[in-house]
């Protein structure tokens, strides 16, 4: 799972978040993690309470959950929105490196697309005629976008995604594998 670049203190990722705290403050979160496989340093997200169980097991001592669901020892951070906002924490303190601006050797891109310069194109992707991408957008390896398919800015379309012809997409959108 993701790992931070330095240690965070709980307290700092409860404030980003405006979110309770409740336990020890001065936990240094080096990472976050699912259920099943997180480190004692990792951070974890509880949906709701018919998830305890996998709680029951984790090795990880903090965890972001509901108001009201019980954590047993763990430090919590309470949210009303867990995976949301274990998702924002994901985004803000280890974000996915991006790849340089540019279309790569290998890729296909077809004369009539506009393609942002600060956009990137990853070898094996296919860009069909009259499609847009946006600003700061990565099309990843082996992502085909039909023809006139629309990318907002900042967008993330992950290996293999197939988007058919006159699809669109808004800004910060992120498409995962298949």
């Amino acid at each position: 799972m993701p790992r931070t670049a330095r240690p965070i203190p709980l307290a700092r990722l409860a404030e980003f978040l405006g979110c309770a705290l409740q336990g020890d403050a001065s936990i240094l979160i080096h990472g976050f993690g699912s259920l099943e496989q997180a480190s004692e340093d990792e951070l974890v997200f509880l949906r709701d309470a018919q998830h305890q169980q996998a709680l029951r097991t984790t090795r990880s001592r903090v965890v972001i959950a509901p108001e009201g669901v019980d954590v047993e020892e763990r430090a919590a951070l309470r949210s009303s929105h867990p995976a949301h906002d274990f998702s924002r924490l994901v985004r803000e303190f280890a974000p996915h490196p991006r790849p340089l601006p540019g279309i790569a050797p290998g890729a296909f891109v077809d004369a009539t697309a506009r393609i942002d310069e600060s956009a990137s194109i990853a070898p094996g992707a296919v860009i069909g005629p009259g499609c847009r991408v946006g600003p700061r957008s990565v099309v990843a390896a082996n992502v085909s976008l039909g023809a006139e398919v629309r990318v907002g800015s900042d967008c993330w379309i992950h290996a293999g995604a197939v988007l058919c012809d006159e699809t669109e997409i808004g800004d910060r959108v992120v498409l995962q594998p298949g």
